[in-house]
């Protein structure tokens, strides 16, 4: 048996679960019928989307060894609460309608990694990982906005490091991180100097480079912000390769237009 115990609101505007959840304000449970159990929950965050929660029983899922799960939903992301006995599950739609998660009565949530492909933001073409990955400065372009059809190098699996944040790492095809060199803040070649890539794929495990975070717009498009508070760009729209090395993806975009915006289109999981 689970209850959803709190929900607080955060946000900018009001959400609704059986009622509406007014802007600034927490409700618990003796508040409103009880949300749990074998019943699928759903919050609704208005232009961010709607956040189900599943009851999953006894099923396997994260690492978590506690017995009983819920699988909780929102657009692409998800993450699995595992607790034993009655769980209690606080939830936290924060200022810009993130989540915030937390158990008073010791359950765990953890963010569930998932693989995906990036289209670029007209929808035309899919980010590349060059040769799979392990690619630095002197050698191709590692990464390429050419592909018009999805393969091995087109996916991408995220792994989420600080979920309420929404900030994650991106593995290549053969398991090597993504590294924004400097932290972003490099664009197109700067003559001579043309092999100092802003986007390399040679590490092999995360660190600061490698954390970039993931923001939802309006029109439901994604932007990829650097560490260092860049954005992703995708040159011209998308379309190049490794053979103008002309930098496919730069990282010096202060201010948002079209180009930063990105799909996440996830794989067909019927097939």
């Amino acid at each position: 048996m689970w209850t959803l115990n709190t929900i607080t609101n955060n946000y900018k505007g009001d959400i609704s679960v059986n009622y509406v959840v007014l802007s600034g304000s927490s409700v618990q449970n003796n508040n409103y019928p009880a949300l749990g159990d074998n019943r699928t929950v759903a919050i609704n965050i208005p232009y961010i989307g709607i956040v189900y929660f599943q009851d999953i029983g006894t099923t396997p899922l994260g690492p978590s060894k506690q017995t009983y799960g819920v699988l909780i939903t929102l657009n692409e992301i998800q993450w699995v609460y595992r607790y034993e006995g009655s769980g209690e599950l606080n939830v936290v739609v924060n200022q810009d309608g993130t989540l915030s998660f937390s158990s008073p009565n010791g359950g765990t949530i953890y963010p569930i990694n998932f693989a995906g492909y990036l289209n670029t933001w007209n929808r035309s073409y899919y980010l590349t990982n060059v040769n799979g990955g392990g690619l630095g400065e002197g050698a191709n372009v590692p990464i390429g906005t050419y592909s018009r059809t999805i393969g091995a190098y087109e996916l991408f699996t995220i792994e989420w490091i600080d979920a309420s944040n929404w900030s994650f790492a991106i593995h290549t095809a053969d398991g090597r991180y993504v590294t924004v060199v400097g932290g972003g803040g490099k664009g197109m070649p700067p003559g001579a100097n043309s092999n100092d890539y802003p986007i390399i794929s040679t590490a092999t495990t995360p660190g600061k480079d490698e954390l970039v975070y993931f923001r939802m717009q309006q029109d439901g498009k994604y932007v990829i912000v650097t560490s260092d508070g860049y954005f992703w760009t995708a040159t011209n729209g998308g379309g190049w390769g490794e053979s103008t090395n002309e930098y496919p993806i730069h990282t010096d975009a202060g201010t948002l237009g079209g180009w930063q915006g990105f799909v996440l289109v996830l794989p067909d999981l019927s097939e």
